[in-house]
């Protein structure tokens, strides 16, 4: 059978295994622990314990200075490393059975050692498709690899099969997959879809055409940038018309992205703060300047919602000295122009967000009713934030909005947010602050223009 065929004949066995236990989460796990045993033989005696041989390879590579073995503790693995890696590595597959495992792994590594290729990798405590897994830096280290282990007779004749779903180099597996695991993923992905399809009744539709198009749908909705590769990656291995070269062509772009000595990803994605804006307004409307303005200010990113990972995601990806970068390059593509910082992150959000507010013109008296309707609902909302808490919540409610255009510090008791949310998508509320006040106060500081708003609301009748 070829890899489709493969990867269906997985997929049917799982789908038995849901038919069969129909009260039974069919989850991750369970996925994950038939991936694992799947194309190999019972002769092979899959999931066959092999700690007691790692003294060997200790023993073995002891006096040798370009190999490094260890163990951590709960990490079920032997670990083989030399220099440090990239952060964004080539991963390979070379699995083994008990009985040749051992000697593989002296062939290989020696050969490593000999060729002093950076890497870090592992052998399983257990007998699996994945037990021998080699980590290296670049593309050419990995066909090194490769070729070495085709040339050599006992490896090539003894390697054991490797799961379907990855790409196939002459019998050797092919991923990249950060700090995530290739087969998790997948396996939470078949997992995930299994609890689809039985919510539906369409368990009998588990196959590979329709996990490729699940996988398709599925990518929008990851925000993690290296997890939405291995989705990537997954999209086009479950293709019918996969061929190797669009591995290449995936690791190729990928490399591109650096990581720093931590593996964190240093490429900056814009698209993690066009996601927080647009599910924190979803969630919190009005929320997503003052949001910004207090990331940038004090790292403080506590005004994105949590929600769908954003706040995660953006604190992981966009440090805040990135953002002010990440808004300007973006009005700049955008051809938007603006005239400080504060104007750019406005503009920005009301892009992002396909706000276009209508333009107030500056003349006070062409508005005539609208600017004392405005004036008056600000005046509300200040006024039942004062009575509900006290007046320093008041005024820093209209400092923020001021500041930011956030409406987020009004309480929304009568509706007063909810209401000055719906005027500010036609009107600039903080010009039309400044429009009511006059040409005196507009080279007052925030502090002048808020004390002058609060005599004006206490004293003065609209």
């Amino acid at each position: 059978m070829n890899n489709y065929e493969l990867m269906q004949n997985f997929l049917n066995n799982i789908k038995e295994l849901a038919i069969d236990n129909p009260d039974t989460y069919i989850d991750e796990d369970i996925v994950y622990s038939c991936l694992i045993r799947y194309n190999i033989p019972n002769s092979k005696k899959p999931f066959e314990n092999i700690t007691h041989k790692f003294y060997l390879l200790y023993e073995y590579f002891k006096n040798n200075k370009n190999i490094n073995l260890c163990e951590y503790p709960n990490f079920y693995f032997l670990v083989f490393q030399n220099g440090r890696l990239s952060g964004n590595e080539i991963k390979l597959y070379a699995p083994y059975d008990s009985k040749h495992i051992v000697e593989a792994a002296k062939k290989i590594f020696s050969f490593m050692a000999k060729n002093n290729i950076t890497h870090q990798s592992k052998i399983a405590y257990i007998i699996r498709n994945d037990d021998l897994v080699i980590r290296v830096n670049t593309l050419e280290d990995a066909e090194k690899v490769i070729a070495f282990i085709q040339k050599d007779p006992f490896l090539r004749k003894n390697l054991l099969k490797v799961n379907p779903f990855l790409p196939n180099n002459n019998g050797i597996g092919m991923a990249m997959d950060n700090d995530f695991s290739f087969n998790s993923v997948l396996c939470e992905i078949i997992s995930n879809f299994v609890l689809l399809l039985r919510n539906q009744n369409r368990i009998n539709d588990l196959n590979v055409e329709n996990l490729n198009a699940y996988i398709k749908e599925s990518i929008p909705k990851i925000y993690d940038l290296d997890k939405r590769d291995i989705y990537k990656l997954l999209e086009k291995t479950t293709s019918k018309n996969f061929t190797l070269k669009d591995f290449y062509t995936h690791a190729n772009n990928k490399l591109k992205d650096k990581y720093d000595l931590n593996g964190k990803r240093i490429a900056t994605n814009p698209s993690y703060l066009e996601d927080a804006v647009r599910i924190t307004e979803q969630y919190h409307p009005g929320y997503s300047i003052g949001a910004i303005n207090q990331y940038i200010m004090n790292g403080n990113a506590t005004g994105f919602t949590r929600k769908e990972n954003a706040r995660s995601n953006l604190i992981k990806n966009i440090s805040p000295e990135m953002i002010m970068d990440t808004i300007i390059n973006y009005l700049i593509s955008k051809n938007i122009s603006y005239s400080n910082n504060n104007d750019a992150i406005k503009k920005y959000v009301n892009s992002i967000l396909n706000l276009n507010k209508e333009n107030i013109n500056e003349n006070k008296t062409e508005l005539n009713l609208d600017l004392n309707t405005i004036i008056e609902a600000i005046k509300r909302a200040y006024i039942n934030t004062k009575f509900k808490y006290n007046k320093e919540q008041a005024n820093n409610a209209l400092q923020v909005l001021l500041m930011t255009g956030s409406l987020s510090y009004f309480t929304n008791q009568f509706n007063d947010r909810l209401y000055l949310k719906e005027l500010s998508t036609k009107y600039d509320l903080r010009q039309c602050i400044m429009m009511y006040l006059g040409i005196d106060y507009t080279k007052s500081s925030i502090d002048d223009i808020v004390s002058k708003m609060e005599e004006i609301f206490t004293v003065k009748a609209l």
